[in-house]
């Protein structure tokens, strides 16, 4: 099978909730036999194997619900948008952004199981930039911003992150413009997460909310908090056996949160869950969308 490079950051969350546990197994032996920087490569190669079914399967779900959420796919913009049947009734938006070298695909079956649940709330999924990445050896993929290393994230420079913080700015204005501020949320999971730390942040407007899923803060250093952000509450969700994205770093995150003054905040750690997310903290993320959207 020949698929373009797709995913690392959702590898885990394809394998938990999709993947046939022969592929699984497939998956652990070949990982047993390679060295740690090659198992990244592999990874995504893997995930992207497996990308196309995925798709196929969320799409005839999707097409199997017509009087769920209306969910347009917009190929030349390259977001998914999940809107509510009847747009009288949106009220709150959610701009939710994807992991490294994921695509608007990873969780937008996540954001319409939400929409189901919450007919008020429209959800964005947009696709990050194409460009290589040195961790992927200069391999070209779906990223926010280029990360180097494995180590300490939130000293790298991050090539690319203003870029992408631009296009997340218009997102949110469009989506403002149409609710409110007040009533939108910035999420994501992975890189993406970290993306909604780094704008949220630094916006001169309190939002409806910040969500982090095994994230970290970026380029700290250059991170300028907004008086507005402190209102902004804030949840942080990570696995504490994160090998991808080591809870520390969500920690450290936390720390400077409690430094700069930010009121509203919750940190979340999962037993047992390494770089994904489980039925736990599904649920949590649900309360809490359902908490500051009603």
């Amino acid at each position: 099978q020949a698929f373009p490079l797709q995913s690392t950051a959702a590898v885990s969350i394809s394998i938990t909730f999709s993947t046939p546990l022969p592929f699984v197994s497939e998956l652990l032996l070949m990982f047993a036999a390679m060295p740690m920087r090659r198992c990244f490569a592999i990874t995504t190669s893997l995930h992207s194997n497996h990308h196309a079914w995925n798709v196929l399967r969320q799409q005839r779900f999707l097409a199997a619900s017509p009087a769920g959420p209306r969910v347009q796919v917009d190929q030349q913009r390259r977001l998914i948008e999940i809107s509510p049947v009847d747009s009288k009734q949106h009220s709150a938006s959610c701009i939710f952004m994807h992991g490294l070298g994921d695509t608007a695909n990873g969780f937008a079956g996540l954001c319409h199981a939400f929409a189901t649940d919450l007919p008020h709330v429209r959800f964005v999924c947009p696709t990050a930039p194409v460009a290589p990445v040195t961790l992927n050896g200069g391999m070209e993929m779906t990223s926010w911003y280029d990360v180097k290393g494995m180590g300490d994230r939130s000293l790298e420079s991050c090539e690319g992150i203003e870029q992408s913080k631009i296009i997340v700015e218009d997102l949110l204005r469009k989506e403002a413009d149409m609710v409110g501020y007040r009533r939108c949320v910035l999420a994501g999971f992975s890189q993406g997460g970290a993306m909604s730390l780094y704008v949220g942040l630094q916006i001169t407007e309190t939002l409806g909310g910040i969500v982090a899923l095994s994230a970290y803060l970026p380029r700290v250093s250059s991170v300028h908090i907004t008086a507005e952000a402190l209102q902004t509450p804030i949840l942080q969700c990570h696995g504490e056996d994160d090998a991808m994205v080591n809870i520390s770093a969500g920690r450290t995150a936390e720390s400077l949160l409690t430094s700069a003054g930010v009121v509203r905040k919750q940190f979340h750690a999962y037993e047992n869950l390494g770089h994904a997310v489980n039925d736990e903290e599904v649920q949590d993320l649900r309360d809490w969308l359902t908490e500051v959207l009603a």
